[in-house]
Protein backbone atom coordinates (compact mmCIF):
# COMPACT_ATOMS: atom_id res chain seq x y z
CA UNK A 1 0.00 0.00 0.00
CA UNK A 2 1.78 3.00 -1.33
CA UNK A 3 -1.33 5.52 -1.42
CA UNK A 4 -1.48 6.76 2.06
CA UNK A 5 -2.91 9.89 2.11
CA UNK A 6 -5.92 8.74 1.55
CA UNK A 7 -5.99 7.12 5.03
CA UNK A 8 -4.15 9.33 7.09
CA UNK A 9 -7.52 11.27 7.91
CA UNK A 10 -9.46 8.30 8.66
CA UNK A 11 -6.35 6.79 11.05
CA UNK A 12 -6.67 9.91 13.13
CA UNK A 13 -8.23 10.24 16.57
CA UNK A 14 -9.46 13.91 16.37
CA UNK A 15 -8.94 16.74 18.99
CA UNK A 16 -12.84 16.47 19.65
CA UNK A 17 -12.98 12.82 20.26
CA UNK A 18 -10.07 12.42 22.52
CA UNK A 19 -11.56 15.58 24.31
CA UNK A 20 -15.10 13.86 24.62
CA UNK A 21 -13.61 10.89 25.77
CA UNK A 22 -11.53 12.65 28.59
CA UNK A 23 -14.40 14.26 29.63
CA UNK A 24 -16.50 11.14 29.89
CA UNK A 25 -13.22 9.43 31.73
CA UNK A 26 -13.59 12.39 33.93
CA UNK A 27 -17.06 11.21 35.04
CA UNK A 28 -16.39 7.63 35.30
CA UNK A 29 -14.70 7.07 38.99
CA UNK A 30 -12.57 3.97 38.55
CA UNK A 31 -12.61 3.47 35.40
CA UNK A 32 -11.43 7.00 34.52
CA UNK A 33 -7.72 6.08 33.80
CA UNK A 34 -8.18 2.58 32.47
CA UNK A 35 -10.53 4.59 30.00
CA UNK A 36 -7.50 7.23 29.25
CA UNK A 37 -5.20 4.29 28.88
CA UNK A 38 -7.15 3.03 26.11
CA UNK A 39 -7.36 6.68 24.40
CA UNK A 40 -3.55 7.31 25.09
CA UNK A 41 -2.80 3.63 23.45
CA UNK A 42 -4.97 4.32 20.48
CA UNK A 43 -3.12 7.93 19.70
CA UNK A 44 0.44 6.30 20.01
CA UNK A 45 -0.76 3.13 17.68
CA UNK A 46 -2.30 5.13 15.26
CA UNK A 47 0.79 7.11 15.08
CA UNK A 48 3.19 3.96 14.85
CA UNK A 49 1.34 1.98 12.20
CA UNK A 50 1.12 5.38 9.55
CA UNK A 51 4.50 5.60 10.27
CA UNK A 52 5.27 2.41 9.05
CA UNK A 53 2.80 3.11 6.08
CA UNK A 54 4.88 6.05 4.80
CA UNK A 55 7.77 4.11 4.45
CA UNK A 56 9.44 3.43 0.92
CA UNK A 57 9.48 -0.08 1.17
CA UNK A 58 9.02 -2.31 3.74
CA UNK A 59 10.80 -4.76 5.58
CA UNK A 60 9.30 -8.55 6.77
CA UNK A 61 8.66 -7.25 10.51
CA UNK A 62 6.58 -4.41 9.24
CA UNK A 63 3.92 -6.67 8.19
CA UNK A 64 4.17 -8.16 12.09
CA UNK A 65 4.20 -4.79 13.29
CA UNK A 66 1.24 -3.58 11.51
CA UNK A 67 -0.87 -6.78 12.44
CA UNK A 68 -0.06 -6.48 15.89
CA UNK A 69 -0.55 -2.49 16.48
CA UNK A 70 -3.71 -2.86 14.12
CA UNK A 71 -5.18 -5.69 16.56
CA UNK A 72 -4.54 -3.70 19.94
CA UNK A 73 -6.14 -1.01 18.35
CA UNK A 74 -9.40 -2.79 17.63
CA UNK A 75 -9.16 -3.95 21.41
CA UNK A 76 -8.82 -0.15 22.42
CA UNK A 77 -11.44 1.20 19.97
CA UNK A 78 -14.29 -1.79 21.35
CA UNK A 79 -13.24 -0.97 24.79
CA UNK A 80 -13.71 2.75 24.31
CA UNK A 81 -17.30 2.19 22.36
CA UNK A 82 -18.45 0.26 25.61
CA UNK A 83 -17.17 2.58 27.77
CA UNK A 84 -17.96 5.90 26.47
CA UNK A 85 -21.58 5.65 24.48
CA UNK A 86 -22.27 2.66 26.94
CA UNK A 87 -23.21 0.12 23.48
CA UNK A 88 -21.39 -2.90 21.88
CA UNK A 89 -20.05 -1.68 18.73
CA UNK A 90 -20.78 -5.17 17.23
CA UNK A 91 -24.27 -4.01 17.12
CA UNK A 92 -23.54 -1.25 14.34
CA UNK A 93 -21.30 -3.21 12.29
CA UNK A 94 -22.97 -4.31 8.16
CA UNK A 95 -22.48 -8.02 7.79
CA UNK A 96 -19.75 -7.03 5.04
CA UNK A 97 -18.26 -4.80 8.13
CA UNK A 98 -18.11 -8.18 10.13
CA UNK A 99 -16.89 -10.51 7.75
CA UNK A 100 -13.56 -7.59 7.24
CA UNK A 101 -13.05 -7.47 10.94
CA UNK A 102 -13.19 -11.53 11.19
CA UNK A 103 -11.13 -12.23 8.32
CA UNK A 104 -8.55 -9.89 9.61
CA UNK A 105 -8.97 -11.20 13.33
CA UNK A 106 -8.14 -14.79 11.36
CA UNK A 107 -4.79 -13.00 9.93
CA UNK A 108 -3.44 -11.72 13.28
CA UNK A 109 -4.45 -15.09 14.82
CA UNK A 110 -2.39 -17.53 12.60
CA UNK A 111 0.56 -15.11 11.98
CA UNK A 112 0.86 -13.90 15.74
CA UNK A 113 -1.18 -16.40 17.99
CA UNK A 114 -1.99 -19.53 17.15
CA UNK A 115 -0.49 -20.14 13.92
CA UNK A 116 -0.71 -24.07 14.13
CA UNK A 117 -4.41 -23.60 15.66
CA UNK A 118 -5.79 -20.61 13.41
CA UNK A 119 -9.94 -22.37 12.59
CA UNK A 120 -12.12 -19.30 12.82
CA UNK A 121 -13.24 -17.36 9.99
CA UNK A 122 -14.50 -19.03 6.57
CA UNK A 123 -13.00 -21.29 4.42
CA UNK A 124 -11.35 -18.19 2.60
CA UNK A 125 -10.03 -16.67 5.26
CA UNK A 126 -6.73 -16.98 6.48
CA UNK A 127 -5.69 -20.51 8.05
CA UNK A 128 -8.64 -22.04 5.79
CA UNK A 129 -10.16 -23.27 9.30
CA UNK A 130 -7.63 -25.05 10.84
CA UNK A 131 -6.11 -26.64 7.56
CA UNK A 132 -2.92 -24.17 6.71
CA UNK A 133 0.02 -23.57 9.04
CA UNK A 134 2.05 -20.65 9.32
CA UNK A 135 5.59 -20.26 7.89
CA UNK A 136 6.66 -16.98 7.18
CA UNK A 137 5.65 -13.50 5.78
CA UNK A 138 7.78 -11.29 3.99
CA UNK A 139 7.32 -8.01 1.58
CA UNK A 140 6.17 -9.04 -2.18
CA UNK A 141 9.52 -9.37 -4.28
CA UNK A 142 10.09 -10.18 -8.30
CA UNK A 143 10.83 -14.35 -6.68
CA UNK A 144 7.45 -13.93 -5.86
CA UNK A 145 6.82 -13.45 -8.89
CA UNK A 146 8.63 -16.24 -10.45
CA UNK A 147 7.33 -18.79 -8.44
CA UNK A 148 3.84 -18.13 -10.19
CA UNK A 149 2.74 -21.61 -10.94
CA UNK A 150 5.42 -23.61 -9.54
CA UNK A 151 5.38 -26.46 -5.91
CA UNK A 152 5.88 -23.26 -3.72
CA UNK A 153 3.92 -20.48 -6.05
CA UNK A 154 0.52 -18.97 -4.79
CA UNK A 155 -2.52 -21.20 -3.46
CA UNK A 156 -4.30 -22.30 -6.04
CA UNK A 157 -7.75 -21.24 -4.56
CA UNK A 158 -6.47 -17.83 -4.89
CA UNK A 159 -5.03 -17.01 -8.02
CA UNK A 160 -2.65 -14.46 -8.17
CA UNK A 161 -3.42 -11.20 -10.06
CA UNK A 162 -0.39 -10.31 -11.92
CA UNK A 163 -1.97 -6.71 -12.57
CA UNK A 164 -2.19 -6.12 -8.86
CA UNK A 165 0.76 -6.75 -6.70
CA UNK A 166 0.35 -7.76 -3.06
CA UNK A 167 2.11 -5.78 -0.02
CA UNK A 168 2.86 -8.73 1.62
CA UNK A 169 3.28 -12.95 0.70
CA UNK A 170 2.73 -15.23 3.73
CA UNK A 171 4.22 -18.89 3.58
CA UNK A 172 1.86 -21.45 4.50
CA UNK A 173 1.56 -25.39 4.64
CA UNK A 174 -0.99 -27.99 4.35
CA UNK A 175 -2.27 -31.68 4.00
CA UNK A 176 -2.32 -31.16 0.19
CA UNK A 177 1.04 -29.38 -0.51
CA UNK A 178 4.51 -30.83 0.33
CA UNK A 179 5.71 -27.44 0.25
CA UNK A 180 5.40 -24.01 1.67
CA UNK A 181 2.41 -22.25 -0.65
CA UNK A 182 2.38 -18.70 -0.79
CA UNK A 183 -1.07 -16.75 -0.02
CA UNK A 184 -1.71 -12.59 -1.29
CA UNK A 185 -1.74 -10.34 1.94
CA UNK A 186 -2.95 -6.90 1.09
CA UNK A 187 -1.91 -3.84 3.56
CA UNK A 188 -5.01 -1.95 3.49
CA UNK A 189 -7.62 -5.01 2.57
CA UNK A 190 -6.77 -7.24 5.24
CA UNK A 191 -4.92 -4.76 7.76
CA UNK A 192 -5.93 -0.92 7.45
CA UNK A 193 -9.57 -1.44 6.39
CA UNK A 194 -11.01 -3.13 9.51
CA UNK A 195 -9.00 -0.28 11.95
CA UNK A 196 -10.76 2.01 9.56
CA UNK A 197 -14.40 0.83 10.00
CA UNK A 198 -14.62 0.60 13.84
CA UNK A 199 -12.47 3.72 14.18
CA UNK A 200 -15.47 5.70 12.32
CA UNK A 201 -17.76 4.57 14.11
CA UNK A 202 -16.34 5.10 17.51
CA UNK A 203 -15.50 8.75 15.88
CA UNK A 204 -19.63 9.12 14.45
CA UNK A 205 -21.00 7.59 17.55
CA UNK A 206 -18.86 10.18 19.83
CA UNK A 207 -19.75 13.13 17.85
CA UNK A 208 -23.33 12.56 18.25
CA UNK A 209 -24.33 11.32 14.91
CA UNK A 210 -26.74 8.85 14.10
CA UNK A 211 -25.74 5.05 14.59
CA UNK A 212 -28.17 2.68 13.38
CA UNK A 213 -28.18 -0.89 14.67
CA UNK A 214 -27.99 -3.84 12.42
CA UNK A 215 -29.79 -5.70 14.95
CA UNK A 216 -27.24 -8.38 14.77
CA UNK A 217 -26.25 -9.75 18.15
CA UNK A 218 -22.83 -12.01 16.30
CA UNK A 219 -19.79 -10.62 18.13
CA UNK A 220 -16.26 -9.51 16.05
Amino acid sequence: MRDVKKVERKLCLTNSAAAKICNIANKKGKDKNKILAAKQMLVYYLGDILVILRKESYVPDDALLLILKTSMCLNAIRYLFQATLERDCSSYLSDDEKETIVRFRTLRSITTAHPFDTNRGSPSDFGRQGTEWFVDIHPFSDLDKFMVGGDCGFCEDEAYDNTRNPDFVMMVYNDENNFAHRRVVYVYEDIIKPLEITLGLLKRGLAKNSLKSTDNTEKW
